[in-house]
């Protein structure tokens, strides 16, 4: 599935480059980001969410297919003629859109398949790993807009790092007050601190595409950390118990 979702990206930044059908492909973007999710963490709330969110993104796909036709065809057949250029990006979007349609329909077989989500034992070290490029890229393009943007710019490389000093999969279940116990307060804060920077970011310079961009790539990732703590939490309580 999670194939599937990036061809799905690759492909709306395609139809987007046709012409401006950015409200055509917001539940497109918003089923494909819930997808992501329940494709790592099968709950039950997700499939629901994706299912809902799948349908809606299916009716505007589809409704986004009959305007690139019917606009195509009247530059062909209709005496008023739609603009020519506009006419050849609505036939280059027709075989984009009946292939994200198509993708739709094989991801929505998926989530008959009924799954138990499970903590990922390597997800936190090996998303560091990948992040750790995206810290630089981030930095790169955050710090100059100078002020506390400066300071935002490396918040999220610094924590990266001290997940890689310290123990990158915090302890759950252990008891209060000991060096485990604090070293999982301590993450969680952490990131949900950084869920209100990125946020906070995105209010102020919601102007900034990219920074748009890589602010989201951020809080997918932080989102992923929590919904895995929150698995293994679940868990070891479990295998607690059974002992």
């Amino acid at each position: 599935m999670k194939t599937v979702i990036l061809l799905q990206f690759v492909l709306i930044c395609a139809s987007l480059s046709y012409g401006d059908w950015w409200m055509y492909h917001v539940p497109i973007m918003a089923a494909q980001l819930v997808l992501w999710f329940y494709s790592l963490f099968p709950f039950r709330a997700l499939r629901v969410a994706a299912t809902a969110t799948l349908g809606l993104a299916v009716l505007s796909s589809s409704l986004l297919l009959v305007i690139s036709f019917v606009r195509t065809w009247r530059y062909f057949f209709f005496p008023v003629k739609e603009q020519l250029k506009t006419s050849l990006e609505c036939l280059a979007n027709i075989p984009v859109l009946v292939a994200m349609i198509a993708f739709m329909f094989i991801q929505s077989k998926a989530l008959l398949e009924l799954k138990t989500a499970v903590y990922m034992k390597d997800l936190y070290r090996n998303t560091v790993y990948i992040m750790f490029f995206h810290d630089f890229v981030y930095a790169w393009v955050l710090a100059p807009f100078g002020g506390i943007y400066i300071i935002f710019a490396f918040t999220h490389f610094v924590v990266h790092t001290i997940m890689l000093a310290q123990d990158v999969e915090p302890h759950f279940g252990v008891q209060p007050w000991t060096t485990a116990w604090v070293n999982l307060i301590g993450f969680r804060v952490l990131w949900l601190g950084l869920v209100g920077q990125h946020t906070y970011v995105i209010i102020q310079l919601y102007e900034s595409s990219i920074v748009l961009g890589l602010t989201g790539v951020y809080i997918i990732c932080l989102l992923t950390y929590l919904l895995n703590s929150y698995l293994q939490n679940r868990t070891r309580t479990a295998a607690t118990s059974t002992k």
